[in-house]
Parts: structure tokens; sequence; C-alpha cells
């Protein structure tokens, strides 16, 4: 087998969802080979049994990578450490062990896209964002016509209009190759899940281009519960990724020579004002600093632009009100 795309599942304790996933992939209609390389990261549950039966069921078009250890809580790209060196093919497609594939040609359509235009480095479509806990699914706001995708697009990064990795068909060669800068962003014991996406992205479209299908063919699975619920150490991980992230971001405007830096600056006041309302700190000197930067415009909820407006100068009556709000959403879940 010579396969044009590698397919890639990174799953952990996937164990009701997996098999919807992979099911959906093996039912792709292609004019050419692909193969499907499915790393579980040490799962507790019974995800890394299935993927083993998948395997054997479909021995050469299936590579299981199955870890002993957890490699993402030690920090490790699973990407560039484990999953893109056994990968074969000219490009790389992604879906998540959670998420699944609703069109049987996405594959050929995207290859076919990147096979008959020179100078594109990816191509990603709509979706569709499925919210378990209240069953609703719904579109995401990416757009209703065929169109190319810039790297301010990707620095700006509004989850609900910004492409998820698993609409995405990359070159397989440039995603590997890329500089360490545009690995990932965060990781570890200390931080959320490492973020991949978003840097690759940002290389990727300074490389070449990035065309956008506004075709729904992927649905992306939330399964968080969306509650105002976070313990001490929920709140000091966010804290330690948005640190990291303004530090990518920092490191990215010089590595441009600053070609961005008006965009990466309103990002990091964002990012500022965001660390403020998670941490109840709203006497935090840059409040005020993002507050005068018009960091206004950056806020897409009518809600949170009063409420941010207001905090930068009634901090302590602001800091009431969101606890008063967090106890109350903490009542209405129990």
């Amino acid at each position: 087998m010579n396969p044009l795309v590698s397919v890639i599942i990174v799953a952990y304790n996937e164990q009701e969802y997996i098999k919807k996933a992979l099911d959906s992939i093996l039912s792709q209609k292609t004019d050419f080979d692909f193969e499907i390389i499915c790393h579980d990261d040490a799962s507790s549950d019974k995800t890394p049994e299935i993927i083993s039966e998948y395997a054997e069921k479909y021995a050469g078009l299936i590579i299981p990578i199955l870890q002993k250890e957890n490699q993402a809580q030690k920090g490790k790209n699973l990407y560039l450490e484990y999953i893109y060196p056994a990968a074969r093919g000219k490009y790389a497609a992604f879906c998540d062990g959670d998420d699944y594939w609703t069109d049987k040609r996405k594959l050929q359509k995207q290859a076919d896209f990147l096979e008959s235009h020179e100078g594109y480095a990816a191509c990603m479509h709509q979706f569709y964002f499925y919210y378990e806990q209240s069953g609703k699914k719904e579109s995401a706001a990416c757009g209703m016509s065929e169109k190319d995708i810039g790297t301010e697009d990707f620095i700006k990064w509004n989850v609900k209009s910004v492409p998820q990795l698993g609409t995405a068909m990359v070159n397989l060669d440039m995603a590997f190759r890329r500089p360490r800068l545009f690995h990932q962003i965060g990781g570890g014991k200390n931080s959320l899940r490492p973020i991949s996406d978003m840097p690759l992205y940002i290389y990727l479209s300074l490389n070449g281009k990035i065309r956008y299908l506004p075709y729904p063919m992927s649905v992306w699975c939330r399964r968080s519960t969306g509650t105002w619920e976070k313990s001490a150490e929920d709140i000091e991980k966010n804290m330690n990724y948005n640190k990291q992230l303004i530090h990518f971001l920092q490191r990215l405007n010089r590595y441009t020579h600053r070609e961005y830096e008006n965009c990466i600056r309103k990002k990091i006041n964002t990012i500022q004002v965001s660390m403020s309302y998670q941490s109840l700190d709203f006497k935090r000197k840059t409040a005020y600093i993002c507050y005068i930067l018009h960091i206004w415009h950056s806020f897409h909820s009518f809600r949170m632009k009063i409420f941010m407006s207001f905090a930068c100068f009634v901090p302590d009556a602001a800091k009431q009100i969101v606890k008063m709000k967090q106890r109350y959403n903490n009542a209405s879940v129990r």
C-alpha cells in the first residue's frame, strides 16, 4: 500500500466513542489508498482493546500506537514524537477519538483540491458542534462560501469560526518539519491539554495558502459540563496555559519581524483580560491597559463587554457579582 493520506486519530479514555470515529473513517470512498494511525495515550478504560481489535480486523490499514504510560502528561508532543514518524502519506488528516466524520467523500474532496492547486499547505472545511450534555447540534460559524484563510484569522483564534483540527488535511512533511516554536502550546501536569492546532495552522499559513471548503463534513463532540464550578487547580492550569500562549505570541511577533504586531497585541490584550476574569483579579493593571487599548472590540458577547467595562472601574463589586453567579450556577447543577 502506498497511502496518499495518513489519517491520524488521537484517543484517551474514549471507549464510548472510538468505534464511531473509526467507522466514519473506514467508510471513506476514495480513488487512492489511505492509512489510519491510531494513537492511544495509555487510556485506563477499554479504548486500547477496541483499537487493537480494529487493527487486527483491518491489518495493514490501521496502525495502532498504544502507550503504556501517558505521554501528554510528561509534556511530550504526541504528533512529532510518535505519530508523524510512523505516517507514510503525502497529507495528514485528523480525527479525535470522540469525534467523527459525516461525509464519505471528505478525504477525496480535500485531496482533490490539494493535488490540483499548487501553493496550498492545507485544506479545511465547515463542521458541526455536538454538545453531549444537551444533545444540541449546531453549525460552526466558519462561513458559507469557499475562501482562503489567512494568518491573522488564526492568531485571533475564535473557536466558533476557526475550523477545528478534525476538518484539516495538511501537507505532512511541512507539519512534521516545522520549527520548535510551532510545535504546541501548553501541556504537562501544570497546564491544560497541549494545543497543537493553533501553532500548526499559523506555521502552515506563513508558508503556504489554506483553503476553506463550506461543506460540513465532520462533528466535534463537546463533552465539558460548561458550569462555573472550577477548582483552584483548574484555574491555575488555565492561567499557566494563558501565560504560555502569551509567550508564544510574543515569540511569533519576533519570528515574523513584527508583520502581525497589531493583531498579536490585540490578542495578548484579550488574553490578559481573560486572566483577570478567571482569577477574579480586576485590580490588575492589565485590565485597565486592555480597556484603554480598545479591547472592547474583541469581545463577541455584549454582556461581557458591559461587564468588563464595569469591572475596570469598580473591581471589588465585579468580583462579588462573579462569586454570586458561581454560587447560583453551582447550586443549580447540584
